[in-house]
């Protein structure tokens, strides 16, 4: 299914300023902002009333591709609406790789607002993210009742799984991967320990210390006796440092897959390391979460000593104790 908005103008001038956007980019930043203005006008992104069906209504995300003027026909229009209904609708997009007559491409979507105020209320808002092919952006949130909120367009490198998404379906790269790994080997961790906790609760010391990753990541037996909070952090730090995004995507790939994501080696080819790595860490629920789901199903003393072990893993960060601790 596709929609038919008028094609946009093809811009007559441009702007000769040297600095970091080449004439190039600046072209590109012309198109996106035309084309956005023809999708905010065509496909309303945020509607109180819905009047008539639209199956690129705000309830449903859409896939926006924009073809070369030579590739625009009666059946292939120049802009393309291809609604998402997959229950993930972005993660529905892993792995599609844009044709050689795509321009550009770009998400719509319903969305809420979530205002930074405490106590502030969220909104129905509308997102249109577009991306060219050259890597120049731009971002558009409408909310009803004001003025729409632009980002860019500029050939800045945004983070988030649309931004990631839409990069890679032109095989760009996308923001860096950390640098330390040490926050998700311990999330790693940690929901390893859950899991095992919820089949047999009351773990010990000992039987989660067998769990952690950094003895298999540092090449290292599984010692017979326990080992310290403190020797335990060591260890995690060290053997976090020691690895890189890049490097376990490519053993995630010759492994059969990620074992913390789900995600099948396909999809983590398509992926870059960044996107790898932010897609992985996301599948996790936070270090706080767990900590407060663990503590219930562990022996009291193991929990101590694997709140400890965090800790002293971050001691920038340390989990907040509990009230009755």
């Amino acid at each position: 299914m596709s929609t038919r908005p008028s094609a946009p103008e093809p811009p007559t001038t441009h702007s000769s300023r040297s600095g970091t956007n080449s004439d190039s980019d600046l072209l590109a930043g012309e198109l996106l902002q035309q084309v956005s203005s023809q999708l905010h006008r065509f496909h309303r992104t945020v509607d109180l009333v819905a009047t008539r069906p639209n199956p690129c209504g705000p309830a449903t995300p859409a896939l926006i591709v924009v073809h070369d003027e030579l590739s625009a026909s009666l059946s292939t229009p120049r802009i393309e609406c291809r609604p998402l209904v997959e229950p993930d609708p972005i993660e529905s997009l892993i792995g599609v790789r844009a044709d050689p007559s795509w321009v550009m491409v770009g998400v719509t979507a319903g969305a809420v607002a979530r205002p930074q105020r405490d106590g502030a209320e969220t909104s129905p808002c509308g997102l249109v993210h577009l991306l060219h092919r050259s890597g120049v952006s731009m971002t558009t949130i409408e909310r009803i009742g004001s003025e729409p909120i632009r980002l860019g367009p500029d050939a800045a490198i945004r983070e988030g799984r649309i931004p990631d998404t839409c990069r890679r379906i032109f095989s760009l790269d996308t923001a860096a991967a950390p640098a330390d790994m040490t926050a998700f080997v311990l999330d790693a961790w940690l929901s390893l320990v859950l899991r095992s906790a919820l089949m047999r609760p009351g773990l010990r010391w000992p039987e989660i210390e067998q769990l952690s990753l950094v003895h298999h990541l540092a090449g290292l037996p599984v010692p017979h006796a326990t080992t310290t909070p403190a020797a335990l952090a060591d260890l995690t730090r060290a053997a976090a440092g020691t690895l890189d995004w890049n490097r376990y995507r490519t053993a995630c790939v010759a492994l059969g897959g990620c074992p913390v994501s789900d995600l099948q080696p396909d999809a983590i080819e398509w992926m870059d390391a960044g996107m790898f790595a932010r897609w992985s860490s996301a599948s996790l629920p936070g270090t706080a979460e767990l900590l407060d789901l663990l503590e219930p199903v562990l022996d009291p003393t193991a929990f101590d000593r694997l709140w400890a072990t965090i800790s002293l893993c971050h001691p920038d960060r340390t989990p907040e104790p509990r009230a009755d601790r």
